[in-house]
């Protein structure tokens, strides 16, 4: 399942089911959305929906979510990605945040949150800009929340390249945390090639195996090196995008997740994960 349709299998009446197989299966945290336009043929509940426009009924689900208990025995945590990634973002964000923030705010949970601004949104349909108005705007709404970020396949940061015009970061990778709401980032949502779940086990020091990524970012945003601000890293995606097409398993995606932590490990960072937890 892909969670970020958690609201479309509540229209279907399967919310305890997906919740309950999330939580016998380890989870402990719960990524979801309030609309997505993504589609894939098949796969009966990944039909797009939006209620953007229905903030008390999406708390109304944050806070259903946030009272089930994890697979750790505590609250689950609800990851909220507000926007699907898609262009010309600023009207979603003037229009609807506050009042997701606001309704979130009256059922007691927004605290309980770690909210993403968008799924993939540079190298993605958003500019450098826009991300950064995204992320002040999360700041902005939802000061009481942990922020996250989420990125396009092997890239770690949000500023442009080649430089966007507009890019407040100007290419600056570094830079990317420390400023232009960038400095608000709690956590570094990290995203694998999608291949990457068939050759778990690689040799980092070889640029085409998918470790070699995960190692700059975890150097740098883990441990600080060459004057990075220390993040928190999920390796979040990998996966998903060949599992729900029915072509990769989740033996697959635990092989994946421990080879990812093995290489943290290595350096002495913890990280999470969504997308398969480690063996």
């Amino acid at each position: 399942m892909f969670t970020a349709f958690l609201p479309k299998a509540d229209e279907q009446g399967r919310f305890d089911e997906w919740m309950s197989l999330q939580v016998a299966a380890g989870s402990t945290h719960i990524t979801f959305s309030p609309f997505a336009a993504y589609n894939v043929d098949g796969v009966p509940y990944m039909e797009p929906f939006n209620w953007l426009d229905q903030p008390q009924r999406f708390a109304d689900l944050v806070r259903r979510v946030s009272e089930y208990q994890g697979a750790n025995s505590k609250a689950v945590t609800p990851v909220l990605f507000l926007d699907d990634g898609g262009p010309d973002p600023l009207p979603r964000i003037n229009r609807y945040w506050d009042a997701i923030a606001d309704e979130l705010r009256k059922s007691g949970v927004i605290d309980r949150c770690i909210v993403v601004p968008a799924w993939e949104p540079v190298d993605g349909d958003w500019t450098s800009a826009e991300l950064s108005y995204g992320l002040k705007s999360v700041r902005l709404f939802f000061p009481e929340s942990i922020m996250g970020c989420h990125f396009s396949p092997t890239r770690w940061v949000g500023s442009s390249n080649p430089t966007e015009p507009d890019d407040p970061w100007q290419g600056g990778e570094s830079d990317f945390y420390k400023s232009y709401g960038g400095q608000f980032i709690d956590i570094a949502f990290y995203q694998a090639p999608a291949d990457a779940v068939f050759t778990p086990v690689c040799d980092y020091n070889d640029e085409s195996c998918w470790l070699s990524r995960w190692y700059d970012g975890v150097i740098r945003l883990g441990t600080g090196y060459h004057g990075w601000r220390i993040v928190n890293v999920c390796l979040s995606e990998g996966p998903a995008y060949s599992f729900i097409r029915n072509q990769s398993t989740p033996e697959q995606a635990r092989a994946w997740a421990t080879a990812g932590k093995a290489l943290a490990d290595s350096l002495g960072v913890t990280v999470s994960f969504m997308n398969g937890l480690p063996y």
